[in-house]
């Protein structure tokens, strides 16, 4: 009988905790003992292979946690080399990110994965952020977030925090209530680049398994409850 191909998998599902109330209260971005209690999920290549840096280096991996204000993505990076620029801007849109090192969080409107937000941040904290009607076609370049990154770097390893607020998304008849409530399902998905030309590696929660390197596959987009 001829071999047949694999079936290619559904997109993950993920259950979000909250952060405790008073916690939440209190500060914007979660702390480390709270980060702490959540736990990570490995990020495999695009293609659905494994990361291919994971053997030697480590797993590359995210956590998410979610309050009335925000929803927060925890990205930490195993690297070889870094692929970053210091002369991109920290207090305002760096188009172009997406060529360097980058934690990308892409997020639905609703249960359908488009239209959706897509928040970069790098490990310098620098950020950027579009929202996408339509992949490359019909695109927002002037949308603002109003997300929060907060990034450090340390020996083979970088971490990249963006806390992506719920009210900034455009009216829309499948937008999220503000603040959003337990039960809630959306589309997401968690994405990283990173690595200089020749030598780069892009990572997925939901690999879009794509022939080439594509981000921008929503309907690969990932399930996310709020719990």
């Amino acid at each position: 009988m001829p071999a047949t191909a694999d079936p290619i998998p559904p997109p993950p599902t993920l259950e979000c905790a909250p952060r405790p109330a008073r916690a939440s209260a209190a500060a914007e971005l979660p702390t480390a003992d709270e980060w702490s209690a959540v736990a990570p999920v490995a990020l495999a290549s695009w293609d659905g292979g494994p990361d291919p840096l994971a053997a030697t280096h480590g797993a590359s991996t995210f956590r998410l946690l979610w309050d009335e204000r925000c929803l927060h993505l925890r990205a930490e990076v195993a690297f070889a080399h870094l692929h970053v620029d210091p002369s991109l801007p920290l207090d305002d849109k760096a188009h172009g990110l997406w060529e360097r090192d980058v934690a990308e969080l892409f997020l639905g409107r609703g249960p359908g994965p488009a239209p959706y937000g897509e928040v970069e941040g790098s490990p310098l904290g620098q950020r950027l952020d579009y929202f996408i009607r339509a992949p490359r076609r019909d695109v927002d370049r002037a949308w603002r977030s109003g997300a929060l990154v907060r990034a450090a770097v340390g020996p083979g390893r970088f971490t990249v925090e963006i806390a992506v607020p719920w009210a900034p998304w455009p009216a829309s008849p499948v937008a999220p209530p503000s603040p959003p409530a337990p039960g809630l399902v959306l589309r997401c998905n968690i994405l990283v680049a990173q690595g200089e030309p020749g030598a780069r590696r892009y990572l997925a929660w939901s690999p879009t398994r794509t022939a080439a390197p594509d981000f921008h596959v929503p309907e690969r987009f990932g399930f996310l409850r709020l719990g």
